[in-house]
């Protein structure tokens, strides 16, 4: 056991000579107890440089977040703008839109009143047509009346003379009455079913028929310009007298003006032509 004095002197030795302190606190305490105090210092300084890192990530993250929401706040800023500004435009399209639907209301309303303007003109320029119609079919009429009278006496001397009709005379003509021979051969052809009444009352419409001794007939049809309509006739009621009077019968039209295809429809239907002039 270690008497107090020597105690003393263990101590003052130890604490003349660090060394030999160092060497007594390693046997004592161990090498990771000294080592403690170092190992909480390193981990202070990396707690410390952690909260720091920490710090630093945090002030980063509070600015990225800011960031953001300004981001976020601009963005919608614009979007209120864009909405707004669409609100406008759409706004003035409504109202350009509903312009134009006044516009095109008027407009129609417009074409409406034309359209009925148009119909009343269009109406009375058809009593007008009708009118000139009825006047012109009128003079056309006296026109063909006056060409007929005028022309009969010479169609039948070129029926004697171009189709050989002998002691010719005018049995029908639409100015005068018919001759009382040919009545009597129409009434008897009626009755004897030879022809329809039909076919006797569009006979008596001829504008001339040209009867000879020899039995020998013309059914002429009277036309200041012929038309396809006076060939047709004149052959089909050329055709009707033949049944009635069982002769020759001759289909002639009589006309002042012969274009080209009525010259050749005629040729073709073996309707003969007589061109007279008028007046």
């Amino acid at each position: 056991m270690t008497s107090p004095r020597r105690s003393e002197e263990i101590i003052q030795e130890i604490q003349n000579d660090p060394q030999l302190a160092a060497q007594l606190r390693a046997h004592i305490l161990g090498t990771e107890f000294l080592q403690l105090p170092t190992a909480v210092r390193q981990s202070q300084d990396q707690i410390v440089r952690l909260m720091q890192t920490q710090l630093e990530i945090t002030a980063e993250t509070r600015r990225n977040q800011e960031a953001t929401t300004a981001a976020i706040e601009h963005l919608a800023k614009t979007m209120a703008d864009m909405a707004e500004r669409f609100d406008r435009r759409l706004t003035a399209v409504e109202q350009i839109q509903q312009e134009m639907a006044a516009s095109i209301q008027s407009m129609n309303l417009r074409q409406d009143r034309m359209e009925q303007r148009q119909d009343r003109m269009e109406q009375r320029l058809e009593v007008t047509d009708r009118r000139i119609d009825s006047i012109e079919g009128r003079l056309g009429n006296l026109e063909g009346s006056d060409y007929e009278r005028k022309v009969r006496y010479r169609v039948l001397s070129r029926a004697e003379s171009r189709l050989g009709l002998r002691g010719a005379y005018l049995a029908l003509t639409q100015n005068d009455p018919m001759a009382p021979q040919l009545t009597s051969a129409f009434a008897q052809a009626t009755r004897d079913s030879l022809i329809s009444r039909d076919e006797s009352e569009d006979l008596q419409q001829t504008d001339i028929i040209i009867s000879g001794r020899n039995n020998h007939h013309v059914v002429a049809e009277v036309a200041l310009t012929a038309d396809n309509d006076d060939i047709l006739r004149a052959s089909r009621r050329a055709g009707v007298m033949r049944r009635i009077t069982g002769g020759t019968v001759s289909p002639v039209v009589v006309t002042a003006t012969l274009n080209v295809p009525q010259r050749d429809q005629a040729a073709a239907s073996d309707v003969d032509t007589f061109l007279i002039a008028y007046p």
